[in-house]
């Protein structure tokens, strides 16, 4: 899904701002969001645009920088974030051929959810996008939040700022 500002459908009832895409699984969901990355980084004139991953990031987004020429640079995550992506990790990695975050909730080895509101708002921050992936760990997760069995973490969805597709 692929999302157009903080005040659309979710947080005003409104769908006037808000798009969204449909896929039929989780890689086709991270292809066709690096794509959009992409063709956004290349009318910016970047000409090879490059994403932020941590090293624990599932094989799609490999593939998908593959796939459309984009370069991928893996951050080390390790016990002392909990095996967790943060911003303090990503900001130093920022340069302006980023054109997008990529983040998971839950992490596909360990199933740790990556500290996406940091991270959305440093994307904002940098006028970047910032894809979460979530596909098998959305289901659980959403149910775990509408049953607040999940305190402590910090958003993963929509509802944090700076996500801009997941």
């Amino acid at each position: 899904l692929l999302h157009a500002d903080s005040g659309s459908a979710g947080s005003t009832g409104s769908t006037s701002s808000a798009c969204g895409l449909l896929t039929s699984g989780g890689t086709e969901s991270v292809l066709l969001a690096a794509l959009s990355y992409r063709e956004l980084g290349l009318q910016r004139g970047v000409a090879t645009p490059r994403v932020l991953a941590a090293n624990t990031c599932h094989p799609c987004i490999v593939k998908a920088c593959h796939y459309f020429g984009m370069k991928l640079t893996k951050i080390k995550v390790d016990a002392s974030t909990g095996f967790a992506l943060t911003a303090a990790a990503v900001k130093r990695h920022i340069t302006s051929d980023v054109v997008c975050l990529y983040a998971s909730a839950p992490t596909f080895p360990h199933g740790v959810i990556d500290h996406v509101e940091d991270l959305g708002r440093l994307a904002e921050s940098k006028g970047i996008g910032l894809h979460v992936d979530n596909c098998l760990g959305g289901i659980l997760l959403s149910y775990l939040d509408s049953q607040n069995l999940t305190p402590g973490h910090q958003l993963w969805d929509f509802r944090a700022k700076g996500v801009t597709s997941i």
